[in-house]
């Protein structure tokens, strides 16, 4: 009886599957379809289904059902992954003192000042209809603000340049949870991926940093540069494995895949290498 069982369960999971696999084809010949036969109207109601469909959090997480059970799920995990990576006090001291000691006789007025251009040029290249932390402000509310607002936000960012001080709604942030793929888990804790929506205030700030020492900046990896994609970096390994393979030739792929790389960087090495790039305000 259990071995029935166990193989219709494996039968019925088997179909899942297979259904999720298929669903992609499905949708595609039924717009193929509508496009063939010019049924304009079955055309955009797929594209309005396509829409309203989302991946949302399953209401069963790691075996628990309350809510508040689920948060508390999620906020140890990330707790626990946000703080795996220790620094040695004596070493971030240091790296204080250095920083002290860069700035000391510093002009604040005109080495620590944000100038209201660099807010205008920052500003559209926020994205339309996104929230803050706080879900208060809108990116269209700068995005459709007059100049004015710019001079009181470069005012604001020069004045914790100066001070040395960031108030606490510019590091807040509240984490929305995506599902790591399509056909993910979701009932894992373990198959969802942290989104921070961080302070819009902040994100101009980036924009501003990233405008001013992008030629610093530089990466190798495709994804971080401009007018670049991982579609161009996969390419370059189809052509290379391509040039050795096509005489009959061998060749060896070695991958590493680093889980949670960028959650899990060393802080101390990461100042390093910035003041080794010696990255300025000016």
């Amino acid at each position: 009886m259990a071995d029935i069982m166990r193989k219709t369960r494996a039968r019925y999971h088997a179909a899942i599957r297979r259904a999720r696999r298929n669903e992609a084809d499905i949708v595609n010949s039924r717009f193929a379809t509508a496009i063939s036969e010019n049924r304009h109207r079955d055309f955009w109601r797929e594209v309005k289904q396509l829409r309203c469909q989302h991946n949302g959090v399953c209401s069963v997480i790691d075996g628990l059902t309350n809510s508040d059970d689920i948060a508390k799920r999620f906020a140890g995990r990330y707790r626990e992954l946000y703080t795996s990576v220790t620094y040695n006090s004596a070493d971030m001291q240091g790296i204080r003192d250095e920083l002290n000691k860069s700035l000391h006789g510093c002009d604040a007025d005109s080495n620590l000042s944000v100038r209201i251009d660099d807010v205008l040029s920052a500003i559209p290249h926020l994205k339309a209809d996104k929230c803050d932390g706080n879900f208060v402000l809108y990116s269209n509310h700068f995005l459709n603000a007059c100049d004015e607002l710019s001079l009181h936000i470069s005012f604001l960012l020069s004045a914790m340049l100066v001070h040395g001080y960031t108030a606490g709604d510019m590091v807040a942030c509240a984490l929305i949870l995506i599902p790591k793929g399509k056909y993910a888990n979701i009932t894992d804790s373990g198959n969802y991926r942290g989104i921070a929506l961080s302070s819009l205030f902040g994100k101009i700030f980036d924009l501003i940093f990233l405008n001013k020492f992008s030629d610093c900046l530089l990466t190798q990896q495709f994804g971080f540069k401009p007018k670049h994609s991982t579609s161009m970096c996969t390419m370059v390994l189809k052509e290379t494995l391509a040039y050795y393979t096509v005489d009959g030739g061998s060749a060896f792929c070695t991958l590493l895949d680093v889980t949670k790389a960028f959650d899990r960087v060393n802080y101390c090495k990461l100042f390093l290498k910035l003041m080794s790039r010696n990255i300025k305000w000016s």
